[in-house]
């Protein structure tokens, strides 16, 4: 049986629209992406995610939105699960050669932070298995450039590349939510993405592209290809 179409377009606008926190744009992208016909569990795990980085009052309306829209069944509980350490291997995929780095800076920063990036960002939420991690950053790209926490956008610009996005895949996720963006903001994201794929400068030591590559299949390793749940 061929599944609905659920695109990763649909999901980042929606990633967006509750990033973002207009109530009455969050209803309209649910609205018109359930008429494409997006999964609600694809719909109900994009926005789960969306509160490690939007905070969860937005992340609440937006579910409290879809279940408006779509009437949620009662969700799974979730069980334990060894977080830091399952959370550790995902963030070491996503950063490649610059984990070491800037985990030592966020230890310096506070070692709370450093334990809870693992424990909560990474292990609790980013792993869950809904989605594998090529699909998650194509949704946290455009949900970052939508907050404009240029930072983390830089650092999961290129951790998307490592966990197997292309350039042309985040060009159209970004393209997906153009009009939702101001201008200057979708500017400064598609500037990121094209830099990251044309070879970058890392925590002061120029690397090249094939440089790269080499340092993110090694970080990579254990994960494989993430499989594409859309069709």
């Amino acid at each position: 049986m061929k599944r609905a179409n659920s695109g990763p377009g649909f999901l980042a606008r929606v990633c967006v629209a509750v990033a973002r926190g207009k109530d009455r744009v969050v209803r309209r992208e649910i609205k018109a992406a359930l008429r494409a016909g997006t999964r609600i569990d694809d719909l109900r795990e994009a926005i789960l995610q969306t509160y490690l980085f939007a905070g969860f009052p937005r992340a609440i309306n937006g579910l409290w939105a879809l279940d408006m829209a779509a009437r949620l069944e009662p969700g799974r509980p979730a069980g334990p699960a060894p977080r830091a350490s399952v959370g550790e291997r995902l963030c070491r995929a996503i950063y490649g050669g610059e984990y070491e780095a800037m985990m030592a800076r966020m230890r310096r920063l506070s070692p709370e932070l450093a334990l809870w990036i693992l424990e909560e960002g990474y292990g609790k939420v980013l792993s869950r298995p809904h989605f594998g991690p090529r699909v998650r950053e194509l949704l946290v790209v455009p949900t970052l450039a939508a907050m404009e926490t240029w930072r983390q956008l830089s650092g999961h610009v290129r951790g998307a590349r490592r966990v197997g996005a292309s350039a042309g895949e985040l060009r159209r996720v970004l393209k997906a939510v153009r009009d939702l963006l101001p201008s200057r903001v979708y500017g400064r994201a598609w500037k990121m993405v094209t830099r990251s794929f044309r070879g970058e400068r890392l925590f002061g030591r120029s690397r090249s592209h094939d440089s790269l590559r080499k340092t993110d299949r090694r970080a990579r390793r254990g994960y494989g290809e993430d499989p594409e749940p859309f069709s």
